[in-house]
């Protein structure tokens, strides 16, 4: 991890590096809790996230050469990948709870000069 850290550090557009990276996380998390997807991935799962990985990079650089990677998928899986790559937020959408919301809501508003939303509540109700 201090090897990425230390790589991020050195990068003149962290910004832009660290959100390629998420939406390339997001589109791989979207790709796997489909399970329709697996149907038509044509190796063993064992192999299926790191050629996962692989089809989204060739996603990314538009590379279709590699037929014989290729034909680890179905022509629907990726037609499908490639839709859920071309968008820039999550087609599904997760319904999560975070474990410190409270504490992040309360810190935001303590950054903007502002009463946390727990005290106002606690002096008006």
């Amino acid at each position: 991890m201090a090897f990425w850290m230390d790589g991020f550090q050195r990068d003149m557009n962290i910004e832009s590096e660290v959100r390629y990276w998420e939406h390339l996380s997001s589109c791989f998390l979207e790709i796997i809790v489909d399970s329709e997807m697996f149907k038509l991935y044509k190796r063993e799962r064992e192999n299926f996230y790191e050629d996962l990985f692989q089809l989204l990079f060739l996603i990314n650089n538009s590379d279709f050469s590699q037929e014989n990677f290729l034909e680890n998928f179905d022509s629907e899986f990726i037609e499908k990948a490639s839709a859920i790559f071309s968008h820039n937020i999550p087609i599904y959408d997760f319904d999560e709870e975070l474990p410190f919301k409270e504490t992040i809501e309360n810190l935001s508003d303590e950054a903007y000069g502002e009463e946390p939303a727990s005290a106002s509540k606690s002096i008006n109700g």
